[in-house]
């Protein structure tokens, strides 16, 4: 073995290495990002479920304050709005917030 293909030979170790090196901090990159992408995706998933549930309860709400005066009387106190129609019942809209990043 000469000098040239020595140093081809060292030189191509290197590159693999280095190469090498580059993949395993992408594979731990992408490794994070879909920790993220999953908690994320629970979250949405709660919140969708959780959705159902609060509309079936302001349904009820709105419901019981329409035949008690009563209750209709301390849902104001706390500023909530009693329609009469079902059809207007919504929940107000939460904030959107930044999601959480996972420590490492």
């Amino acid at each position: 073995m000469n000098k040239s293909q020595f140093l081809i030979l060292n030189v191509l170790a290197v590159l693999f290495l280095l190469l090498t090196g580059v993949r395993f901090l992408l594979v731990k990159d992408l490794e994070s990002k879909r920790s993220t992408i999953a908690q994320v995706q629970a979250v949405v998933s709660q919140g969708r479920e959780s959705e159902q549930v609060l509309r079936r309860i302001i349904l009820r709400l709105n419901q019981s304050a329409q035949r008690e005066p009563d209750l209709r009387d301390l849902l104001k106190q706390f500023n909530v709005k009693v329609t009469n129609s079902p059809a207007q019942v919504q929940p107000a809209a939460a904030p959107i917030s930044p999601p959480v990043k996972p420590k490492s």
